[in-house]
């Protein structure tokens, strides 16, 4: 009896306070909920801009035919954007009937799929005169007779378009047109380009794989695994691992006409000599750069180098063979020298 007095006599005293605290609870839950929603609506956002410009450019398939994509971005080697037989199952459904797709992805044409090496490397897409192998240097390669191929590329700026030597494709119907922008939201392609649409565009980048747990970014760019979180930590990091010779990051700016300087952040290393082997280029440009401790370094770059819209740094790295991965980068940024952003 004394207990429940107790309890009673707490309700009634701190009931404002109880009150107080749960509604603060439930605006943290729905503020997390609004968080997560607006992730996930921007990832389905990247995936409608591929997947309507594959129908624009290849609207009519025949049964024999199969879709061999080119992916310029990088952005379908990502878990999160239609990787491997996820794909095929979206243009299923799209298409309303069975479809094959391969995914090739630059650079150095990986086959994008889930079926990895021992090392998570993927194998590699060839071109011959009259064909694909596809999964080279790996069990199971197979071949793709250009006859039977309809080829999309997907240029960096996300624009799709079918390679010219691919024949002749008969457009879609109204019909058609109006059942995908009913399952995408948006038609044609050019209305479905949201990140084209950002204006106006920013005069730096900066990228750390990963600001919110669980909730990774599609990495823009292709030779990345998918983002690693460094627990436990007041504040987690995140990081990818490099896990092929050559790994790309696009972006798009604004840049000023002063110098810029590019930031590298390391996480982990697996060796020092990959680390020493890193080489960086900027829109072809080769990127000299110095190490200002063991795990962040700093290049100066040439104004000249940036141009307006979609900018490509290139990471070259020696892979150590007694290891899956060669460096984790846990932050690359592009900034104006008189201005520089901290991580």
């Amino acid at each position: 009896m004394l207990c429940t007095a107790l309890i009673a006599a707490f309700r009634e005293r701190f009931r404002w306070l109880g009150a107080g605290i749960a509604s603060c609870l439930v605006l943290l839950g729905l503020s997390a909920q609004w968080t997560q929603f607006a992730h996930y609506e921007a990832i389905s956002d990247q995936q409608k801009e591929i997947l309507s410009g594959i129908l624009e450019s290849a609207p009519r398939l025949e049964s024999k035919q199969t879709l061999l994509i080119l992916d310029h971005t990088g952005r379908l080697g990502s878990t999160w954007m239609l990787r491997g037989e996820l794909l095929n199952s979206a243009l299923t459904y799209l298409y309303g009937k069975k479809v094959e797709s391969v995914v090739c992805l630059e650079p150095g044409l990986l086959w994008n799929s889930f079926n990895l090496d021992k090392f998570n490397h993927m194998g590699r897409c060839e071109e011959q005169q009259d064909a694909w192998q596809i999964g080279q240097e790996m069990p199971g390669t197979f071949s793709l007779p250009k006859e039977q191929l309809v080829t999309l590329i997907i240029e960096r700026d996300g624009r799709v378009h079918s390679d010219t030597t691919s024949a002749m494709i008969s457009p879609s119907t109204p019909s058609e047109q109006a059942r995908w922008t009913k399952v995408l939201g948006c038609w044609p392609a050019e209305a479905c380009r949201t990140e084209a649409k950002k204006n106006p565009l920013p005069d730096h980048f900066r990228f750390d794989f990963g600001k919110w747990w669980s909730m990774d970014e599609p990495i823009p760019g292709a030779g990345w695994v998918d983002s690693t979180w460094i627990v436990p930590a007041l504040q987690p990091r995140s990081f990818a691992w490099i896990n092929e010779p050559q790994s790309t990051l696009l972006f798009r700016i604004a840049p000023r006409s002063e110098p810029y300087l590019m930031q590298l952040g390391l996480a982990q290393v697996m060796s020092e000599s990959t680390k020493m082997s890193l080489k960086a280029f900027l829109n072809g440009h080769p990127l000299p750069y110095k190490w200002l401790d063991d795990m962040h370094a700093e290049g100066k770059i040439d104004p000249t180098w940036l141009k307006e819209g979609i900018n490509e740094l290139l990471f070259l790295t020696d892979m150590d063979p007694n290891h899956v991965f060669s460096l984790g980068v846990e932050y690359v940024n592009v900034v104006p020298q008189k201005g520089v952003i901290s991580k």
